[in-house]
């Protein structure tokens, strides 16, 4: 896979096109449309790195793995009675069980949503992967 990480708005011709090379003026980038009459704008250069998108899912991975943490840890706060057998603590205990139950309940739902995450941006990497392979394989048929 070719890694192709270009400043936006830089122009890179391919080899063999008679598309000029165009660098920025020192004013910064120039916008799409811009370029003076070339009709090809002064960006829009796609811009592909795919290790992007395994750091993607190593991100949410490890931020799925932080919230499973702090769920063991939450669970582990209402594991017994702190608060004594008075009427005063056993209602608080009741209502911390419920309040600790329901947020753990919406963590896992987040912690889930963060995998499937991390899966589609496998899957991201996986089809641009056989796109530039099956693009690469066009062009040298």
């Amino acid at each position: 896979m070719t890694d192709f990480f270009v400043l936006p708005g830089t122009r890179v011709p391919l080899e063999g096109s008679d598309m000029p090379s165009y660098q920025p003026d020192d004013d910064g980038p120039i916008g799409l449309g811009s370029a003076a009459g070339d009709g090809l704008g002064g960006g829009g250069v796609v811009q592909v790195v795919d290790a992007e998108w395994g750091r993607r899912a190593a991100v949410a991975r490890g931020l799925a793995g932080e919230l499973g943490s702090v769920i063991v840890d939450l669970r582990n706060v209402i594991d017994q009675n702190h608060y004594g057998s008075v009427p005063e603590g056993e209602g608080f205990y009741s209502r911390l069980i419920n309040f600790v139950s329901e947020f753990c309940g919406s963590l896992d739902t987040q912690t889930q949503a963060l995998h499937s995450i991390a899966d589609q941006c496998d899957l991201a990497n996986t089809e641009l992967h056989a796109a530039d392979g099956n693009g690469a394989t066009s062009l040298t048929t």
